[in-house]
């Protein structure tokens, strides 16, 4: 069990037991800090999430740029992304941005483009940790961006899940451990659901209240139970320490307590099968199998589900990893003659321009599907995309450097400035630096401090 961990590390069970049972003498500056991140997150009342969204290898430089907007200003894509310009409104592209974690590494181009780039660190042999790269090069100590950010949104939140992760299973080991994950916590590979149906056999007991199987029913009655009595026992603890502090750290106490009576609400929702969360979060059906080679059915079935998972607040954080670096995947499904065994080879060749508009135009328009799914859940006073920051890159923009790395960033609308590409000098981390201050985590830097620091442009943002 791990909620509420994040509270007492560092603390001695004698100082632990002072604070909750009332006993003067404990500080509250370990709190202060969490209190005050998740104050800052809650954007008026408002759940903050993050969703990534990974493909890899893009094609060579003419075909791509000849996609992209032709300057800075409003958005306005052509050829295979054109049907980005639905949802243009709602996204925001990022130019010129680099990655030289991608340059710095071991491991070859194609998995240390992928492989670095949420973390913001490049990776080397001897570092620790599992082994990411094909010689055995890993990141030591350190984390991706969604785990950086799951692992302080589950203590303040006590979801279920700090995160899902979805996947596709064809040949995901590809060069290197990385191609399996694109995610890392403290050094150590996330790996990824590698179909739809895996996915949703975990949230599966979070999902409504029709459970068909008892032994699943009462495994999610169990732990919601455990979980309720932790938060009761964090509750109190924290109302009998909400007296002895300042008028400025009780008014934050009483936002923490009113977002655990929040969750402690939903769970007994699920437990009670109460007929608000019926209708909010009702029960998905399971997803069909899935063909090895279809990407866009494995797309088809998670995008609802991660959707699902984020509005009932089951995760906060979530992702899509699709392919491996060096992606082996043919897509004959879009019935495009190609020059080239696979989509990889196929983008180091010439004369696959229908292949390429064909390929690009389905990744486009299920990231459009993706965004409009999101836009069409109301939260609060707006939508569920307003309050999820969803982030798609790629690995390697073409011909193996890390220039202009592709970066589009939607939803996150109280802090983005959507509608428009912005050319922004520097790495990559700048923009995980941004989605961290938009999720209310606000930092200096994210990743290598090697690599400078600070956000996006403000023109970048609202």
């Amino acid at each position: 069990m791990n909620i509420r961990k994040s509270y007492f590390k560092g603390l001695s069970r004698r100082q632990m037991l002072a604070g909750l049972t009332g006993v003067t003498g404990l500080s509250l500056a370990p709190f202060v800090p969490l209190l005050e991140r998740e104050a800052e997150a809650q954007q008026g009342g408002r759940k903050l999430r993050f969703i990534y969204w990974y493909e890899s290898v893009m094609p060579e430089r003419d075909y791509v740029l000849s996609m992209y907007p032709r300057s800075p200003g409003a958005l306005s894509f052509n050829g295979a992304f054109s049907p980005l310009n639905e949802v243009a409104d709602k996204l925001l592209f990022v130019r010129d941005l680099v990655n030289r974690a991608k340059d710095n590494s071991g491991g070859g181009p194609h998995p240390t483009g992928g492989g670095t780039y949420m973390v913001g660190r490049p990776w080397r042999r001897g570092l620790g940790g599992d082994s990411a790269g094909p010689d055995g090069e890993s990141f030591g100590p350190h984390s991706s961006l969604d785990q950086y950010l799951a692992t302080r949104i589950q203590a303040e939140s006590g979801t279920p899940f700090s995160d899902l992760r979805a996947g596709f299973a064809n040949n995901p080991t590809g060069r290197g451990n990385s191609a399996r994950s694109v995610s890392v916590l403290d050094g150590r590979l996330r790996l990824r659901h590698q179909m739809p149906k895996g996915l949703y056999s975990e949230i599966f007991p979070f999902l409504g209240t029709g459970m068909s199987d008892p032994g699943a029913t009462a495994a999610a009655t169990k732990l919601i139970k455990e979980r309720r009595s932790v938060l009761d026992f964090v509750t109190a603890g924290l109302a009998r320490l909400s007296p002895k502090v300042s008028v400025a750290d009780r008014a934050k106490l009483d936002q923490h307590l009113t977002s655990i009576r929040e969750v402690e609400g939903r769970l007994s929702l699920i437990e009670e099968g109460g007929d608000d969360f019926s209708r909010t979060c009702a029960e998905l059906g399971e997803p069909d199998d899935i063909n090895n080679e279809r990407v866009d059915l494995a797309q088809d079935a998670y995008i609802p589900l991660l959707t699902q998972a984020l509005a009932c607040d089951i995760t906060r954080v979530a992702g899509g990893h699709w392919g491996s670096h060096t992606n082996q995947l043919s897509y004959d499904f879009v019935n495009m003659p190609r020059n080239g065994s696979n989509w990889h080879q196929s983008t180091h060749r010439g004369g696959n321009e229908r292949y390429y508009n064909a390929v690009l135009g389905l990744r486009a328009r299920q990231f459009a599907k993706l965004v409009t799914t999101l836009d069409s859940i109301p939260d609060g006073e707006g939508t569920l995309l307003d309050s999820t920051v969803v982030l798609w890159y790629a690995d390697i923009p073409w011909n193996h450097t890390s220039n202009d790395s592709f970066t589009m960033i939607a939803g996150g609308s109280h802090y983005f400035r959507h509608g428009q590409m912005v050319e922004a000098s520097g790495n990559v981390n700048r923009a995980l630096t941004s989605i961290c201050e938009a999720m209310g985590h606000g930092l200096d830097h994210f990743g290598d401090p090697a690599y400078g620091s600070g956000t996006l442009p403000n023109t970048a943002r609202v």
